[in-house]
């Protein structure tokens, strides 16, 4: 009997140890999003061999400067309604006397003049410049890049915002600019090669100026739409309809550009595309996430398997995923979403490789197998960018609170 007694009370004891052993298992550490600077500080900088090939990673890691990390739900930023909303069929937008706009849900395009007479007196085209694409910190806001074109950073923003005010009085809209490309030279194009020969040109034509800026939502930025991932590397699936902008991440996008070589009119065209989301509400005011280790990680398995070529960027901010219980609606969730050229198969040589010496002399941004490599920043797993289910783009994560 006493016997029994014991192995009784040894059994609980075991079963006690194994429930409390499980729990610790998958109780995670969490860590909030200064703990997360704090990690990043040092950036990545890592040089693997994977398949006989050097994966060399060289990039600093950002983190929003942010106090928290909550979740929402928004929606494509309603039409403008100060002017006539556009159709996604209509070949030329609504022209108020000066300017053009094309008013979506989701989007505002604004050219300045009036875009149906261009389109019928320019029929020539702006000459071949060579440019270079310039990053924060690295930018000055009051420096004009490009080669005869006096607008600067500065002056395009301030013209966007003003654009913004002046149709969706009262909203606010949070912008960080990522980058900004310049016509610096204009040099003769050989479509044979695909590339810029011989010495700089003499043009009075001016160059295009672009900045892109992204949108913030409690200072995080919006990085990627997660079927922006799935689209990419997983392919397009039957019966896919595109938002009418199609994946680019929400911000505002400006391209300044000469009317002098097609138009043989002085001045500059100037285009500002608006594609932005509305805070519908608050999910969450604040998620924990998880170690930088582990997203690493999560990015080093790829290496390791031959599949990751190059990392251009990696960042933390929000991946959009599509609501299943709200159909229009979006879920704001947080994500590390590493800019890079992968490749499902290790055996299959990139397109940079093919064509070029080496990476740095490619473009392998042009390329179909560079985008956004998404993991879930709670977890630190990886959303598979594979996925072909007809429902990706709603297989959201589930938030995980704080313990």
């Amino acid at each position: 009997m006493k016997r029994t007694q014991s192995f009784c009370i040894f059994l609980s004891f075991l079963l006690l140890w194994l429930v409390f052993s499980a729990n610790a298992d998958h109780s995670e550490a969490q860590y909030t999003l200064s703990q997360l600077r704090q990690q990043a500080q040092g950036g990545w900088h890592q040089v693997y061999k994977a398949h006989g090939r050097t994966i060399q990673v060289d990039i600093p890691i950002d983190v929003p400067n942010a106090r928290h990390f909550p979740a929402f739900r928004a929606a494509l930023q309603p039409p403008s309604a100060m002017i006539p909303a556009g159709e996604k069929s209509a070949l030329f937008g609504y022209y108020d006397g000066e300017n053009t706009l094309v008013n979506f849900s989701g989007l505002l395009q604004w050219h300045a003049g009036d875009t149906q007479a261009y389109h019928s007196q320019c029929k020539g085209s702006e000459p071949p410049f060579e440019g270079h694409i310039l990053y924060p910190p690295n930018v000055d806001w009051d420096t004009p890049y490009s080669i005869n074109n006096t607008a600067t950073v500065r002056t395009l923003f301030h013209k966007a915002m003003g654009i913004w005010q002046k149709y969706f009085p009262g909203q606010t809209l949070d912008l960080r600019l990522i980058e900004v490309w310049a016509g610096t030279a204009h040099r003769k194009f050989d479509w044979s090669i695909e590339e810029f020969v011989g010495p700089a040109l003499d043009t009075k034509a001016n160059a295009y100026l672009a900045p892109k800026f992204e949108q913030l939502i409690s200072d995080i930025p919006l990085l990627a739409y997660a079927d922006d991932s799935f689209l990419r590397f997983g392919g397009m699936l039957d019966g896919f309809q595109s938002l009418p902008f199609g994946y680019t991440p929400p911000g505002v996008r400006i391209y300044s550009r000469s009317l002098q070589a097609m138009c043989g009119v002085d001045g500059l065209q100037e285009n500002i595309n608006f594609s932005t989301l509305q805070v519908i509400n608050s999910l969450v005011e604040d998620l924990p996430l998880c170690s930088l280790d582990k997203v690493i990680a999560s990015y080093e398995t790829l290496i390791s398997a031959g599949q990751l070529r190059h990392i251009q960027s990696l960042r933390l901010g929000y991946a959009i995923w599509e609501d299943r219980e709200s159909p229009g609606t979006y879920l704001l969730l947080p994500a590390w979403v590493a800019w890079g050229v992968l490749v499902q198969k290790p055996e299959k040589e990139a397109w940079f490789n093919k064509k070029f010496s080496s990476l740095a002399d490619s473009r392998f941004w042009e390329s179909n197998e560079y985008g956004p490599i998404l993991v879930n920043a709670q977890t630190g797993g990886l959303i598979n960018p594979w996925n072909t289910s007809k429902t990706r783009a709603q297989d959201a994560p589930g938030l995980i609170p704080w313990q």
